[in-house]
């Protein structure tokens, strides 16, 4: 198998809005978000709705697992904070109480830090 292949499902300084916190016994769950990015057409031109204003890709949730053991995560209040996250990311399907089917994208981090701004 190629290196390359086996680092397809990495993130590397993901920037992620977090806006809950779970402490549990062997880590910590952050329920966080990303921003989708914005639309561009097929000529790389922004897409614009009929306001004249910029079109936004749908956004994603992301839950965040920082193991005690295997993740570097310094100390303090990540609720309602920006982060970056590095890790190794999984999507899973889920069946929520109607029975639709759902995916779930959880990022198993190896290091989460509050994101600096300049």
């Amino acid at each position: 198998m190629a290196d390359f292949q086996r680092d397809y499902d990495l993130v590397h300084n993901w920037g992620l809005r977090c806006f809950e916190v779970q402490r549990k016994d062997t880590g910590l769950m952050l329920k966080c978000s990303k921003s989708g990015a914005k639309k561009k057409d097929r000529n790389g031109n922004a897409v614009v709705d009929e306001n004249g204003k910029q079109v936004y890709a749908k956004g994603l949730s992301i839950s965040v697992w920082c193991g005690y053991n295997t993740c570097q995560i310094t100390p303090g209040d990540y609720e309602k904070q920006f982060i970056n996250v590095d890790g190794q990311f999984v999507i899973d399907d889920w069946v929520n109480e109607q029975g639709e089917t759902k995916q779930k994208f959880t990022i198993f981090a190896t290091k989460v830090t509050l994101r600096e701004f300049n």
